[in-house]
């Protein structure tokens, strides 16, 4: 029978070889499982019934058989939010069974004042007193130690325009893009493959008209605002990241 067609799911039209290339993909993740660990984005706000949160799409385009999502609101890597459990925690809930593993956080981070360190700095998870840089190494080295099969890709946070800003400093002077950063030394030196959200194109969250269109809250994109960094960002660094390794 003729396999479902995945790769024609998303809103953006593909070139024929850019299907090709796609089709490889869908070959090799089938029947394989995805899973992605996040926070408020992965979990869903900004977002209302029926929309689909962006590993969904990734599903949907790709062909794994199932997605374990691990999610909370205010999720950090450094300390615990009101309503959440570190990232340097909630990693352990993991499946052992995951072939490909997704990481997206940061933001939090920057709210809580966070200082990020240096990746000389020692893996730590404790709650509260470590850099993010501690945290991301106690993450990174957790991974590798007890999901050595897994493909692990990190994703920097979306640029946002809430409480801070758009490009404003945290008490411990660090705007946003340090922790992307951080997040991107920290791939460099374990060899992590990387989804740099943070750069990604078409967010202009300097612009209050393009903030009520796509993104109301300053932080949490709306269907729009997901389908953008979705087919801008992450579909397509995917399409090369999983024909290359999976």
């Amino acid at each position: 029978a003729e396999k479902t067609e995945y790769y024609l799911s998303s809103d953006v039209k593909l070139s024929s070889e850019h299907i090709e290339q796609v089709k490889k993909i869908v070959s090799k993740v089938e029947g394989k499982k995805l899973g992605v660990i996040g926070d408020s984005i992965t979990y869903g706000s900004g977002l209302t019934t029926g929309d689909k949160r962006w590993w969904e799409y990734v599903k949907d385009r790709y062909g794994f058989a199932s997605v374990y999502s691990n999610a909370e609101i205010g999720r950090a890597f450094t300390q615990d939010g009101m309503m959440s459990t570190r990232f340097t925690q909630k990693i352990k809930e993991l499946p052992n069974d995951l072939d490909v593993i997704i990481v997206f956080g940061g933001v939090n981070d920057r709210a809580f004042n966070a200082p990020i360190g240096t990746m000389d700095d020692e893996p730590k998870e404790d709650n509260q007193g470590i850099s993010f840089c501690s945290a991301l190494r106690y993450t990174a080295e957790y991974l590798l130690t007890n999901h050595p099969n897994a493909q692990i890709i990190f994703m920097t946070p979306l640029p946002c325009n809430q409480g801070l800003g758009f490009n404003g400093k945290n008490a411990n002077g660090h705007r946003l893009q340090d922790y992307a950063d951080a997040i991107a030394e920290m791939c460099r030196s374990y060899g992590f493959d990387m989804v740099d959200l943070n750069r990604v194109g078409g967010f202009y969250v300097w612009s209050q008209n393009w903030l009520n269109t796509y993104m109301e809250d300053g932080i949490h994109p709306n269907n729009e605002g997901t389908k953008i960094y979705v087919h801008k960002g992450i579909l397509p660094k995917l399409d090369s990241i999983l024909v290359e390794r999976t």
